[in-house]
C-alpha cells in the first residue's frame, strides 16, 4: 500500500484548510489596525475613547485565526495517529498493534515510538524528522481539546505540557514576554514545520521498513544456500 500518499492527501488538506480559512480574518484584523473601511475611526465627540473602537471585532476575528489553526493542527495529529496504526497493522499485523498499547507510556505517541524502538531497524531516532514538535503538536491539540477554560476562548498551555516544553513551539510571543498566562496559538509556518515532522517520519519508516524486508530476504536465502548438501562428483 502506498502509505505516502494519503497521508500526504491528510496533511496537504490541513494546510489547504488554514490557506482558505484564516486570510479572510487577518484582512478584518489588519483592516481594523488600519483604520479601513468599514472600520473607520468614527468617535462621538464626548467619547472618551479610552477602549479601542472595533475592539470586539478585532478579537473575534483574532479567536477566529486562533481556533481555524488549532483546528488546522488537530488534522495533522490525526494524520500521523491513521498513518501510524495502519502502518503497524499491514506492516506487522494485529499483535503488533495491540502490543503497542501495553508500553506503558504517557501517550499514544509516545506507545508507539517505544514500540518501534524495540527494533533497531526502526527506530524513530535514527528518522531525522523533529520529533519534539511532534510530541508538541499532540500536547497543544490536548490543550486545545480538554484544557478550555470558561472565562476565555483561547487555548493556554496546562501544567504538564508547560514543564515537558516550557519555551514551546506554539507558545504565543507577546502573552509569553508581557503576560504570565501561556497562551499557545498555530502560526502557518509552525503547521507547515509540523506536516514537514510527520512526513519526515513516514518516509523513513516506509524505507527503513523496505530494506529491512531486503536484509531478511537476503539473510534466508544464504541460510538456506548453506543448508544444501554438497553434491558429490
Amino acid at each position: 500500500m502506498n502509505f505516502q500518499h494519503f497521508l500526504d492527501e491528510r496533511l496537504n488538506f490541513a494546510i489547504y484548510l488554514y490557506d482558505s480559512a484564516v486570510p479572510p480574518f487577518e484582512e478584518i484584523k489588519r483592516k481594523i489596525n488600519e483604520n479601513e473601511p468599514p472600520y473607520e475611526e468614527c468617535r462621538h465627540p464626548e467619547d472618551d475613547g479610552s477602549e479601542p473602537m472595533f475592539l470586539e471585532q478585532w478579537e473575534q476575528a483574532d479567536l477566529a485565526v486562533d481556533v481555524l489553526g488549532m483546528t488546522c493542527l488537530g488534522q495533522v495529529q490525526i494524520a500521523l495517529n491513521t498513518f501510524l496504526r495502519e502502518f503497524t497493522l499491514r506492516s506487522f499485523g494485529q499483535e503488533a498493534l495491540d502490543s503497542v498499547g501495553q508500553m506503558k507510556q504517557k501517550s499514544w505517541l509516545g506507545n508507539y515510538r517505544a514500540a518501534y524502538e524495540t527494533n533497531p531497524d526502526l527506530d524513530w531516532k535514527n528518522s531525522g524528522a523533529n520529533l519534539e514538535l511532534l510530541e508538541e503538536v499532540v500536547l497543544t491539540r490536548n490543550d486545545f481539546q480538554h484544557n478550555a477554560e470558561l472565562l476565555t476562548q483561547y487555548t493556554f498551555q496546562d501544567k504538564k505540557h508547560q514543564e515537558k516544553y516550557p519555551d514551546s513551539s506554539f507558545l504565543h510571543p507577546t502573552w509569553r514576554t508581557i503576560l504570565r498566562d501561556r497562551r499557545l496559538y498555530v502560526t502557518r509556518e509552525k503547521l507547515v514545520d509540523a506536516t514537514d515532522a510527520v512526513r519526515t517520519l513516514a518516509e523513513y519508516l516506509d524505507e527503513a521498513l523496505l530494506n529491512a524486508q531486503c536484509k531478511a530476504r537476503v539473510k534466508a536465502r544464504s541460510e538456506a544456500k548453506a543448508t544444501i548438501p554438497a553434491v558429490s562428483a
